[in-house]
């Protein structure tokens, strides 16, 4: 039993009948407090039209619980499900990040830095899970989430939209990571949509 086996058997465990609504409630919760607590304050600081950009990480994570109901109700919500997937893996290193830079530059360990870490962990493994459900990938799901989230990094680092970062964590280096994150996603995903495209339809079934 390897690794595959492993993550095939926690995408089911997501998606089980006691645990899957769990976790959308949490997710609703969690998405709801995250934008008012982190967020709220500062919301009146940027021009509206570009809101969307700001709260990232509620944001996703409460598009995860959307894309978890529709899992378990069959929906086929392809390109919705790739940004999410994506935009939970990738804010939520983009949040673990800044709290390890925070530490480095010798600050404490403090709760609220201790907490969110643990819960975006956890965010990014929800990405992870969700990446394991987007069968049917098509160029024109890789192309969306490309353009979404090159957009994100220029509305947050080029016209200054990114979300206040705690002391001692440099703007330059956030902000070369996501577009690296987002370059790195958009590469692995074109190579699995282009991969199906060769692959015969047998190969297909069997890795299915």
């Amino acid at each position: 039993m390897g690794i595959v086996y492993w993550y095939r058997q926690l995408c089911n465990f997501a998606i089980s009948r006691w645990v899957a609504p769990a976790l959308i409630a949490i997710n609703v919760v969690a998405g709801i407090v995250g934008g008012i607590y982190w967020y709220g304050p500062d919301m009146v600081n940027y021009a509206w039209w570009g809101w969307v950009f700001v709260p990232d990480c509620p944001l996703f994570t409460f598009l995860f619980a959307i894309a978890l109901y529709g899992l378990i109700t069959g929906k086929k919500w392809i390109t919705f499900n790739t940004v999410t997937a994506v935009g939970l893996v990738k804010y939520g290193i983009w949040t673990v990040t800044v709290w390890i830079l925070f530490w480095s530059a010798g600050y404490p360990a403090t709760p609220e830095s201790v907490i969110m870490t643990i819960m975006h962990v956890g965010m990014t493994l929800e990405g992870v899970v969700l990446l394991g459900f987007l069968s049917g990938l098509r160029w024109r799901d890789v192309v969306t989430a490309g353009g979404w989230f090159f957009l994100s990094d220029f509305m947050d680092y080029g016209l200054g939209f990114h979300p206040r970062m705690a002391p001692g964590v440099s703007k330059t280096f956030m902000m070369w990571e996501m577009i690296v994150v987002t370059t790195a996603f958009i590469i692995g995903l074109g190579w699995r949509v282009w991969r199906s495209r060769r692959l015969p339809a047998w190969a297909m079934a069997k890795e299915a």
